[in-house]
């Protein structure tokens, strides 16, 4: 939590500070009112000696107290003006000023010959000429008085002026008296400050009161809610944190630091802490009852639990929130069972919905599958027909080519037969009618591996496989001086049909061995293991590999990705067939000039 509260120390500071204050405003106050006396003196005896009151004057000096009359009066009057505090000046009917005393020069910052024979307009600024114009032609004949601002030495003084003609002046001219008002200004604003500091002082001191309140209102609250079995807090107006109980703590895990302000938001469940936040601000500003289901973080195991969140605000007499208090009762298992009744009724009526569709979908269903069975029986009868044709059809017809081949040859001529072009055409013609023959035996075989697909599996014996193969492969691993690793201790038996486990590795094995580089004495490792669901055997080879091309149409019918090895590109297709009738799968990795590794998944 953080607010701002003033301290008794700085309370005594801003205390001396008035005091400070007051103390100088009763000097300046003294000064000031000195001057308007002295002033006021000064005018009197202008008054006096103007209008002829007084025919003699006294004037103290180091001999005592002398008594001039009029007639020798003029010497001492001028030496009574120069005396004086104030700016005494005489004008003309165009505002030149003809007499001025030492003090005005001063304020003026001019040397006093320089400032006789100037127009006072000179020492006033340009926004006052008007009022003052107004003032003086006022002042031959009535007195006048006004406050104007005197431009001095660069800066300005606020002073006030009083006027007056004097009648016994030849030629005419008016008497003027001219008083810094600095000092008052001073202590209007010394007042001002004052009184600002006042109220602040009074404002603090509301504050301190109301913070004395609110802590022992707090203290109180703590008795209390330190002594009650759920978690407990209390918050200041503004929702930051004041006070938490020890089950708060023992909870949570946090510290006191951790919870301060807002700390709290850190154990809300993040899928809560958006609602909860809204409706807690909501009833901060409305000063309304705060109340949630939300989950909070327990410290010792990192799980959350259900809490019903409510906070009250509580007011002084005056009506204002002082505090909030909330508590957070455990309702964790109230939720866990309301929630799965909520989920047992929605699975209730789901199944409901469901068995009220059920006949529906078995009727569909049940005309599907005869669909299907109607499909199915067609699809085979298609596939015993395409046998029939490719083992009679098109067997007769290249087995007839094949005869005439034969025929061909035995009647040429001997120089013919030796004929290099002829031995040519004969083998390629040949060749071909090996091809063509080796097709429909593959496609032969393809359409039977589909009528496979309910072929019983049996345990099968995989080292024993592997053995026989690498035995009908003998010539070409003597050939090629192949190194074959067999490392199957971990399943050594394989769940399968053995007519197909035998074609897998055979295809694969075989191809290992013809795709061999021929930089380097090709290395094959059979190894098997066993993981969830499968058993994989991985034949690893290092042989020519393949670029990283995308890999599943090395499985395509007739696809091959080396053409320099006689091949018909049909044997990776039939055995990716094999293992996913059984419910397996095979995966490839290669690498261009490395090798690749095949890694056959059998269901276990």
């Amino acid at each position: 939590m953080s607010n701002t509260h003033f301290t008794l120390q700085e309370k005594q500071t801003l205390e001396a500070e008035v005091k400070r204050l007051q103390s100088r405003l009763q000097q300046v106050e003294e000064n000031l009112e000195a001057s308007e006396q002295k002033r006021q003196e000064s005018e009197e005896i202008i008054e006096a000696i103007r209008t002829g009151a007084v025919d003699a004057l006294t004037i103290g000096g180091e001999a005592g107290p002398q008594i001039f009359t009029l007639q020798g009066a003029d010497h001492t009057y001028r030496i009574l003006i120069e005396e004086m505090n104030e700016g005494a000046l005489t004008l003309n009917e165009q505002a030149l000023i003809l007499y001025s005393n030492a003090c005005f020069a001063q304020l003026v910052g001019l040397p006093l010959e320089r400032v006789i024979s100037c127009s006072f307009y000179d020492f006033l600024l340009p926004e006052d000429h008007a009022r003052f114009g107004l003032l003086f032609k006022q002042s031959w004949s009535l007195a006048g008085k006004g406050e104007f601002v005197l431009k001095a030495a660069g800066n300005t003084l606020p002073i006030s002026l009083s006027m007056n003609a004097l009648t016994i002046s030849t030629p005419p001219a008016v008497g003027m008296v001219l008083t810094n008002l600095s000092a008052e200004k001073q202590i209007l604003a010394v007042e001002s400050q004052v009184e600002a500091q006042n109220k602040i002082i009074s404002g603090k001191e509301a504050e301190l009161v109301k913070a004395k309140q609110r802590e022992q209102e707090a203290e109180q609250f703590r008795i209390v809610l330190e002594n009650i079995p759920q978690i407990a807090w209390t918050n200041l107006p503004s929702g930051e944190f004041i006070f938490y109980n020890s089950r708060w703590y023992t909870y949570t895990g946090l510290t006191v630091e951790q919870t301060k302000g807002w700390g709290w938001q850190s154990v809300v469940h993040v899928a809560d802490l958006a609602f909860t936040l809204d409706a807690y601000r909501q009833a901060l500003a409305r000063e309304e009852e705060f109340v949630v289901e939300n989950r909070y973080k327990r410290g010792s195991d990192g799980t959350y639990h259900w809490h019903l969140t409510r906070a009250l605000p509580v007011r002084n007499q005056e009506g204002q929130i002082t505090l909030w208090v909330g508590t957070a009762t455990n309702i964790h298992e109230q939720k866990l069972s309301e929630q799965a009744n909520q989920k047992l009724g929605e699975e209730l009526a789901a199944s409901n919905e469901e068995l009220q569709a059920a006949n529906e979908e078995i009727l569909a269903t049940n005309e599907e599958l005869a669909q299907s069975n109607k499909q199915l029986l067609v699809t085979n009868a298609d596939l015993d027909t395409f046998i029939y044709t490719a083992s009679h059809d098109l067997k007769a017809p290249i087995s007839n080519i094949e005869a005439l081949l034969q025929a061909l040859l035995r009647n040429l001529s001997s120089e013919s037969l030796s004929s290099k072009r002829v031995q040519q055409i004969t083998a390629l013609m040949q060749e071909s009618v090996e091809r063509f023959k080796k097709t429909i035996g593959n496609l032969t075989e393809v359409v039977k591996l589909q009528k496979e697909n309910s072929k019983e599996l049996i345990w099968i014996d995989l080292s024993k496989v592997i053995r026989e193969v690498s035995l009908d492969l003998e010539p070409l691993i003597v050939e090629t001086q192949a190194k074959i690793e067999v490392e199957i201790a971990n399943c050594p038996f394989i769940h399968f049909s053995e007519k197909n486990l035998r074609s897998v590795v055979y295809n694969l094995l075989s191809n290992a061995i013809k795709y061999r580089s021929l930089e380097r004495v090709p290395q094959i490792t059979i190894s098997c293991e066993d993981v969830p669901s499968y058993h994989v055997l991985t034949f690893r080879d290092n042989g020519l590999g393949m670029e990283s091309k995308p890999m599943s149409g090395l499985f395509t019918m007739f696809k091959r990705f080396h053409d320099h090895v006689e091949g018909t590109g049909i044997g990776l297709y039939m055995i990716k067939k094999m293992v996913e009738n059984a419910g397996g799968k095979i995966e490839v990795e290669s690498k261009l000039d490395v090798g690749s590794t095949f890694k056959v998944y059998f269901p276990n």
